[in-house]
């Protein structure tokens, strides 16, 4: 059972650092990072397109004890860093356009929809398992 715990810890934790690495590599190779003007604004939008990920990494942290909200915050890891990597990709690779760097304004929004409903499951996951008694044979 720890090992377990353990294994899906290590695999949210991998998943949340990639996926702000993704964000981190695209904005890093399609900003100006050579300006100085645009670091104090890159600044702000890393904050901002951290947002999602630290919330998922508190839930991790201080709410997930067992394994079902653990797997519940994993679908919400993988959901946020590939859903993210194939719109940042498809922004900025596949469909580039002048109105691609939008896409890190609203990007975090919906991610941190995906983080809401996460923390909702996880409560209620939680609240459930206070109220319901353990059957014992």
């Amino acid at each position: 059972m720890k090992t377990a715990l353990f294994a899906l810890n290590i695999a949210v934790s991998i998943f949340l650092f990639a996926g702000f690495g993704v964000d981190v590599y695209f904005a890093l190779t399609n900003g100006e990072p050579n300006k100085a003007w645009w670091w104090l604004l890159g600044i702000v939008f890393f904050a901002w397109e951290a947002v999602p990920f630290v919330g998922l990494a508190l839930i991790n942290c201080f709410l997930c004890t067992d394994i079902v909200t653990k797997i519940v915050l994993l679908i919400a890891a993988l959901l946020i860093t590939c859903g993210g990597s194939f719109i940042l990709y498809d922004a900025f690779v596949t469909h580039l356009d002048a109105q691609s760097g939008i896409v890190c304004l609203f990007m975090p929004c919906f991610q941190c929809v995906v983080v809401v409903i996460a923390l909702s499951l996880v409560l209620l996951i939680k609240a459930i398992r206070q109220t319901t008694p353990l059957h014992s044979k």
